[in-house]
C-alpha cells in the first residue's frame, strides 16, 4: 500500500501535468494564421479565352450571347447561343458562331465566318462549318 506522502506527491505531479496541458492547448487555440490567397487564382475571362480553337486566328471584338433569335453586330463577333436558340445571324464582319445543338438556321451574313453547330441545322454564308454531333 502506497504511503500518504507518495499519494500526495503523485497527485501534485498529476495536477501540474493537467494544468500544463491546459495552458499549452489554450496557447495553440489562440494562435491564428493570417489568410492568404495562395490557392486562389483569378483570371479575367474575355473573348480570347472563350472562343473555340477553330476561331483562334480571328480578331474578335464583340461577344454576343442569347437565346431565341440572335443577331450579331457589324463587327467581328463571338456569338454564343444558349439553349433554345432558333436562329442566328452574324450581321457582317468575321464572326465565330457557336450555335449549339438547338439552332435551326445559322447565317454568317458575309465576312469570313466560322459556324459551329449541329448537322441538322441549315447553314448560309459560313466560310467554315464545324459539326458538334
Amino acid at each position: 500500500m502506497p504511503s500518504t506522502r507518495r499519494v500526495i506527491v503523485g497527485s501534485c505531479v498529476f495536477t501540474a501535468m493537467i494544468v500544463l496541458i491546459g495552458l499549452l492547448s489554450a496557447s495553440t487555440a489562440s494562435n491564428t494564421v493570417a489568410s492568404s490567397r495562395l490557392g486562389i487564382r483569378t483570371v479575367a475571362t474575355g473573348i480570347t479565352e472563350l472562343r473555340p480553337i477553330a476561331c483562334a486566328g480571328m480578331n474578335l471584338t464583340t461577344r454576343v450571347t442569347g437565346t431565341g433569335k440572335i443577331n450579331g453586330t457589324r463587327g467581328a463577333d463571338l456569338i454564343l447561343a444558349g439553349r433554345g436558340t432558333t436562329s442566328i445571324t452574324g450581321g457582317g464582319g468575321d464572326d465565330c458562331i457557336m450555335a449549339g445543338l438547338d439552332a435551326d438556321n445559322i447565317d454568317g451574313s458575309g465576312g469570313t465566318d466560322v459556324c459551329v453547330g449541329s448537322r441538322t441545322a441549315h447553314y448560309k454564308d459560313c466560310s467554315t462549318v464545324i459539326f458538334i454531333n
